[in-house]
């Protein structure tokens, strides 16, 4: 078996690598079917050595795995007490919290460590760390946050992914000191080189030019600059890379040859200056991928191997995944890698044309391709994203670029007037994403696609271009067919016959939601939240990011919500109300509904002001609603009076032949008034329990009376108040009643077809 007769074919064999390394880490029966088309297309080949090759392929991947131990073990630092080194370009420091990556001395490998910051000596001497600390601490492992929501962020196995082996909570330490002899660390002092560049950076220029900076040579990741172009689907131009590769490799040959150095050392260096961008970007992705590719190239040049471009993608794969197992398992891999492929994949066909047809045709059928991947992770795309692309790109590397690497190298010598000047356009440029981002009109939430559909949509994709390749389209029909293709994506919800019921683990608060099948309507009972204890200045985070915006936000928008019909608020406490302006801010609602006391509170008043195109109306007793097949009827309180606990709205609901019964906070005392003040019959087959599962509510008489079959409890994990309570738990277990909680259980949910009868069993993310 020899390199010469497998030209052309290394692609099969690198994905034979690939899939049989993902395999190992986790089962998919999509995955199992594709690993079957792929061996039929290789079978189809008729080269038994290709195949041969492909299997070996695979039997590699298994050893690679199992003879690795970093990859498969996961080890936890032993002893409570222990040495560690810190990254110095890993720590981010918020407020009086401080997290980052280092490496214990008795495990060896990679962990992430967090702190809270004691007083402000602490965070000052924190903050003007350059070098590698030595900290001799006492440690408490954390468990890592599970996926607690549907489509939620599973940060367990990101960890996993990434292999890092645990978080750990720094508690206190008893000496602090640098690293000595970091010249024989050669990752540690490429840690300290990437912070003193970062601290010089936000040193020397102000926060928008610091923040870009950041992102295109550092490979850090800016809040701010990555949502604004997550939300108008165009994150794939920083995912890609291959552009800051070229502009280096060509600044360097341009340079060197002006001042007289020959074309083969110009080659050497431009090598160097590649594997010094490796360092720089902290070995992101997209950069590795980018530098990695055209090193493989040169290389097939160099030594007259006649690879493919093809071939050179494959062998970049191979060596990238030698050194992250499980890249194409991250998001930012998966963009690189296949915008990469899709390059090899349109390039050929596009040299026919000018080279500004081929520009245009180029950014518009990337941004084509880029969409599906884009709503699977992000849930929606931006109608202008395709005129956006053609726009921002020249921009982005054709003039931002260049200018932050040119403002950087030449800082010093660079008077304030300029580095204010540097800024404005900056902010003039970010200003052009920011406008549309904020225009909801232009955004589609498309939901998460089955994988299934993903899969068929990318195929239909490539079928379409092929044809096109292969003259039977023209530009006009190619471009129609991208777009009804992807009004797959956009109308899946309204043709969806599925509805569901959704008790959101948003910690400790409330939140129920209610979709309708074929997206006829999405409402919502409680809004989460959480209070806000006064810190000092120095304490305060300046990322305030909302509980809503990490677990009851992303789960609405992977459901296709882009809009909420009705939130009802049960009563005035900031576990129940608290999110509704930030939710409002990404998904808007047209109608908020609540008690007058509820309504009226200062603090309900004071979150409802940002809610500028919103209805807000208030309830009597009682009061129904009625959309398809799910009536809510509010039966409590018949007189509202200070929004408190036993002020909550009650509400019993029927829906698809099920009854439900949700009781805000109510406490005993209001459990009792409703049981005296209704003569029909209360029971229900579902209970959200009330306030959390506190002993103060839920007493016996109230159950018996109801009689429900399961109850869900929404409470936080390990909260401060110890909910739900012992004697709340014994109450219904002795009422046979099946408990579910959200501490424990992560989301609880049940759903329903239109056509169907029956409702799903009561189902569980954990």
């Amino acid at each position: 078996m020899s390199l010469k007769e497998l030209k052309h074919y290394l692609f099969f064999l690198v994905a034979c690598f690939q899939i049989s390394l993902l395999f190992l880490f986790e089962y998919h029966n999509l995955a199992l079917i594709f690993t079957g088309l792929l061996f039929l297309r290789i079978i189809a080949l008729k080269k038994p050595i290709v195949l041969l090759a492909c299997l070996v392929s695979c039997f590699l991947a298994i050893g690679f795995f199992f003879m690795n131990k970093h990859i498969k073990d996961v080890n936890i630092i032993q002893t409570d007490k222990a040495e560690v080194i810190l990254y110095p370009d890993s720590l981010v420091i918020d407020g009086d919290f401080i997290k980052g990556v280092g490496q214990s001395l008795e495990t060896k490998q990679k962990h992430y460590f967090q702190y809270k910051i004691k007083n402000m000596d602490e965070k000052a001497y924190l903050e003007n760390v350059v070098h590698p600390l030595v900290i001799e601490s006492t440690l408490k492992q954390i468990e890592p946050s599970q996926k607690r929501n549907l489509n939620g962020f599973d940060y367990e196995r990101y960890l996993r992914i990434i292999q890092v082996n645990g978080i750990y909570q720094i508690e206190s330490f008893s000496k602090v000191g640098r690293l000595d002899n970091s010249l024989g660390h050669p990752l540690f002092l490429l840690s300290s080189f990437r912070q003193k560049i970062s601290k010089h950076i936000h040193k020397t220029f102000e926060p928008m030019t610091a923040s870009y900076m950041d992102t295109l040579m550092l490979g850090k990741q800016s809040t701010d600059v990555r949502e604004v172009w997550q939300q108008l689907s165009l994150s794939h131009l920083f995912a890609l890379s291959g552009v800051h590769v070229s502009f280096l490799i060509l600044l360097t040959r341009h340079l060197l040859l002006r001042i007289g150095i020959s074309k083969e050392i110009t080659g050497y260096f431009e090598i160097v200056t590649v594997l010094l961008f490796f360092a720089l970007s902290g070995f992101a992705v997209g950069v590795v991928r980018a530098g990695m590719q055209e090193l493989v190239k040169r290389t097939n040049k160099w030594l007259e191997l006649e690879l493919s471009a093809l071939d050179c993608f494959s062998i970049t794969l191979l060596i990238h995944s030698l050194f992250t197992p499980f890249l194409l398992l991250t998001v930012g891999g998966q963009l690189s890698y296949y915008l990469s492929f899709l390059i090899l994949f349109i390039q050929p066909t596009l040299l026919s044309f000018s080279h500004l047809k081929q520009s245009i045709y180029f950014q518009i059928l990337l941004t084509f391709f880029s969409i599906p991947l884009i709503c699977f992770y992000f849930y929606q795309i931006h109608v202008l994203s395709v005129l956006l692309s053609l726009l921002v790109t020249p921009v982005l590397f054709g003039f931002m670029l260049p200018m932050l690497l040119f403002s950087l190298l030449l800082s010093p010598l660079l008077p304030s007037l300029l580095i204010s000047i540097i800024e404005t356009l900056m902010m003039i440029i970010h200003q052009l994403p920011l406008k549309f981002s904020k225009v909801s009109f232009f955004t589609m939430t498309t939901g998460k696609p089955p994988l299934w559909l993903l899969m068929i949509v990318i195929g239909i994709e490539f079928y379409i271009f092929i044809k096109w390749e292969s003259q039977k389209l023209s530009i006009k029909k190619l471009l129609s067919y991208f777009i009804i293709t992807l009004m797959l994506l956009v109308c899946l919800k309204y043709i969806n016959p599925q509805g569901m019921i959704a008790v959101v683990d948003v910690g400790q608060g409330d939140a129920i939601f209610i979709q309708l099948p074929f997206h006829r309507g999405n409402y919502l009972i409680d809004t989460g939240g959480q209070l806000d204890f006064k810190k000092e200045d120095w304490q305060e985070k300046a990322n305030q990011r909302r509980n809503a915006e990490y677990t009851l936000i992303p789960f609405l928008k992977s459901q296709g919500v882009s809009s909420l019909s009705t939130v009802f608020l049960t009563h005035a406490h900031e576990d129940h109300f608290g999110d509704i302006d930030v939710l409002h801010q990404h998904i808007p609602i047209q109608q908020v509904i609540g008690t007058t006391s509820t309504i009226n509170s200062p603090n309900v008043q004071k979150k409802l002001t940002s809610l500028h195109t919103t209805e807000v109306r208030s309830l009597s007793i009682p009061t129904y609603f009625r959309k398809q097949d799910m009536v809510l009827e509010a039966i409590y309180p018949k007189v509202a009076t200070d929004g408190q606990n036993n002020d909550s709205i009650v509400f019993k609901m029927w829906l698809h032949n099920k009854s439900y019964l949700f009781t805000g906070d109510l406490e005993r005392q209001g459990e009792e008034e409703l049981l005296r003040d209704l003569d029909a019959d209360l029971s229900v087959d579902y209970l959200k329990v009330g306030h959390h599962g506190s002993k103060t509510s839920t007493h016996k008489e109230f159950v018996k009376r109801i009689t429900p079959k399961e109850a869900f409890i929404s409470c936080g994990v390990n909260n401060h108040f110890n909910h739900p309570s012992k004697e709340t738990l014994e109450t219904l277990e002795s009422e046979g009643v099946s408990i579910y909680r959200t501490d424990e259980d992560g989301m609880i949910y049940q759903t329903w077809f239109y056509f169907s009868k029956n409702m799903s069993k009561t189902k569980t993310i954990r």
